[in-house]
């Protein structure tokens, strides 16, 4: 909708009726001429004017006519009967002008007005209106038959943009309501203006005007100048409006039909938090801001060059086109940042859930999982929370916008900020077409490593359906891990690949659908001891402290691999390999349910008598798991001790001494051949004097 319309439309119409009015009531009751008035605005409009209050007309040189009450009607399928409801309206004109042709409104006064714009479900706008067509009589009417139709007038369709325009010296608005109702989505905005004035000191000359109103819940105070002319039409706007100051500077070739502008356009603030008022939506309090660029058309085209964004601590640069399509508008952006920092639009950091290293008592802590063993050995149980929150929200996806509008954006920035994490040398192709986005390429560096990704959504049909394909290479994986606060428990090197598709209408339909790969491989890294030294460590060693102790272990290598179907992912390999220890396993993660079903088997690199290298259970929702060990492996442990009764102390302790696999880096095989198995273990050999040591600490516990 071009906003002069209506203004245009509804301006004319009450000038146009007061000066003829002026004309025919000059020796006449103005009372008596109501009804005329009245019949002229409907065959101009093809709807009703009523004049429900008085009318009065001042005879001078400079008539003033002054009408109230007065309300014209809506288009038939409107939502409410009135279009335009005015209190008072009152016309000062100079007569002798306008008898030669020259409308010279002196001053134009509208108090209370109240208009009600709209759309029907296919666009057409109450502001188009259907003059009423009178049927000639008589002699006229045989002279149109008879004409040629080359000889018959038709109307001008740009009549109404060619008009030329009245010369209005003095315009006062008091206590104006516009309200836009948009036919398609229902949404209602309403702009008040409490006063709105303008003055023309000469014909042809600038009309200076000053306003003061809001947009829906935006304050908008604004003064300016507007020239007249053919082309290059100048113009000034200065003011505040939601809080932030505006300056807009430059010329408009056509202002009636809003073409061939030329403006140099500037706005800052605090936080653009104020800004939700006009945007109709909840924005984050970041600031203070400042936009500057130029504004230019060329045809359908409308170009911001040197454009110029300093968002708190974030800066963009570059150019945005937007063409104006009839179907729908399209777009086309370049844009550079050295700063974006997200981390306000991605929500306030989750809750820290406490630390589950050794020590602490946490869920996945070795504290928590010495605590399972010592309660399974005397014949405890040990059961997952009562209950845990759900990873995977079932808040249906709303891709409604991207139905709306095409177009292509490229940016590349040096930093980029989010949430829990930070990437850098960032350069990502963004198209849409049709409601089918795709991102790619979409490079960049992440936790120390390289990133490739493509991903491609398409929400075309009803049920959206997702792809993505994901290299990231040669990552510090314990910077990720720490970064995103997942766990600190293991540092190295990784690649991770990964090529997933899904469809569903929520994050939980969506992973409940997925299907594909996921693999992430690690060579040398650190383990943090504490995690595993009750997996494989000693007894004797955790008991007393005359062995060797140290906070990390050494990682020689990890492999994780998982084929996805249907939202269950199997773990096709999964192994890792440290200085005491190979760990192997086995088991799913349920996407949709959001449960763990995995098992760990350990197998002690060196000789122990005495080791707590049991199998383990991973179990339990993916947001609070719980780890226990296996209770088949349990059942047979404790078989084995009932045997052994008979033998004494020692004897106690024979079931719990585990074989060393003795190879030192099984993962090489398995990242060569993809068989994630560790060697059988060699025969053991008798360590000397290990006796000695073992028989002082069963004395001292026995």
């Amino acid at each position: 909708m071009r906003i002069w319309v209506p203004f245009a439309v509804i301006g004319g119409l009450i000038v146009a009726v007061l000066i003829a009015a002026v004309i025919l009531l000059s020796t006449q009751d103005v009372e008596v001429y109501k009804e005329l008035i009245e019949e002229q605005a409907r065959k101009a409009t093809g709807r009703e004017l009523k004049i429900n209050g008085e009318l009065d007309l001042a005879i001078s040189f400079s008539p003033a006519i002054t009408a109230t009450d007065v309300v014209f009607a809506n288009v038939e399928w409107g939502s409410r009967p009135e279009m335009l409801k005015l209190e008072r309206v009152e016309a000062k004109v100079a007569l002798i002008p306008m008898l030669m042709g020259t409308v010279d409104v002196k001053r134009l006064v509208l108090v209370g007005a109240d208009i009600y714009l709209e759309t029907d479900l296919s666009g057409r706008g109450n502001w188009e209106f259907e003059p009423v067509e009178e049927e000639p009589e008589g002699e006229e009417a045989s002279e149109v038959a008879e004409a040629e139709p080359e000889e018959r007038e038709e109307p001008e369709e740009q009549e109404l943009e060619d008009a030329e325009l009245p010369i209005v010296r003095d315009v006062r608005i008091e206590d104006l309501v516009i309200t836009y109702r948009d036919g398609e989505t229902g949404e209602t905005t309403e702009i008040v203006f409490e006063r709105l004035s303008g003055s023309q000191n000469e014909p042809g000359g600038p009309l200076s005007f000053d306003l003061l109103g809001r947009l829906d819940e935006a304050e908008i105070a604004l003064e300016g100048i507007i020239g007249f002319g053919e082309k290059d039409i100048p113009l000034r706007v200065t003011g505040e409006a939601a809080g932030a100051a505006l300056n807009i500077i430059g010329t408009i070739a056509d202002p009636m039909a809003g073409k061939g502008l030329d403006l140099t356009i500037e706005i800052e603030g605090q936080t653009i938090k104020s800004l939700g008022a006009l945007t109709g939506g909840d924005l984050p309090d970041i600031g203070p801001y400042r936009i500057t660029t130029r504004l230019s058309d060329f045809g359908e085209i409308y170009r911001l060059d040197d454009l110029d964004m300093r968002l708190g601590p974030s800066d963009l640069t570059g150019v945005i086109e937007l063409v104006m399509g009839d179907e729908r508008p399209s777009f086309s952006a370049d844009l550079n940042s050295r700063l974006l920092d997200l981390t306000a639009y991605t929500g306030a950091p989750a809750a820290g859930r406490p630390p589950t290293g050794p020590g602490n008592g946490g869920t996945g802590g070795a504290g928590a999982e010495s605590d399972s063993l010592i309660a399974l050995s005397e014949g405890g149980d040990a059961a997952p929370a009562a209950s845990a929150e759900r990873l995977f929200s079932d808040e249906p996806f709303d891709f409604s916008a991207l139905g709306s509008i095409d177009g292509r954006a490229k940016l590349t920035a040096e930093t980029v900020r989010l949430e829990k994490t930070t990437i850098s040398n960032l350069d990502v192709v963004i198209e849409l077409q049709s409601a089918r986005a795709t991102v790619s390429p979409l490079l960049a560096h992440f936790g120390g490593g390289q990133l490739d990704a493509d991903l491609v959504l398409n929400a075309r049909q009803a049920t959206p359906s997702f792809s993505a394909r994901l290299v990231l290479a040669d990552a510090d994986l314990g910077r990720v891990t720490e970064e995103m606060e997942i766990t600190d428990i293991l540092e190295g090197r990784f690649d991770l690949e990964a090529d997933l598709k899904g469809a569903g209408g929520s994050m939980h339909a969506l992973m409940a659908s997925l299907n594909g790969r996921l693999s992430v491989e690690m060579g040398e890294g650190q383990l943090n001891s504490g995690y595993i030294d009750y997996l494989a460590a000693d007894l004797l060693s955790t008991l007393t402290s005359w062995g060797e102790t140290s906070d990390v272990t050494r990682v020689n290598c990890m492999v994780a691999r998982f084929d996805i179907r249907n939202g269950i992912a199997s773990a096709s390999d999964l192994l890792l390999d440290t200085a005491k220890m190979t760990v192997s396993g086995e088991g799913t993660v349920d996407l949709g349910k959001e449960e763990l079903d995995l098992t760990l088997t350990p197998r002690p690199k060196e000789e122990s008598l005495i080791s707590l290298a049991l199998p383990v259970d991973i179990r339990g929702p993916l947001s609070d798991p719980y780890v226990l060990p296996n209770e088949e492996a349990v059942a047979l442990g404790v078989a084995a001790l009932a045997g052994q009764i008979a033998l004494g102390p020692i004897g106690l302790l024979i079931p719990l001494v585990s074989a060393g696999t003795g190879d030192e880096n099984p993962c090489v095989v398995a990242l060569q051949e993809g068989v994630a198995q560790p060697t059988a273990p060699p025969q053991e050999e008798e360590r000397p004097g290990i006796f000695e040591p073992l028989k002082d600490i069963l004395d001292s516990i026995f």
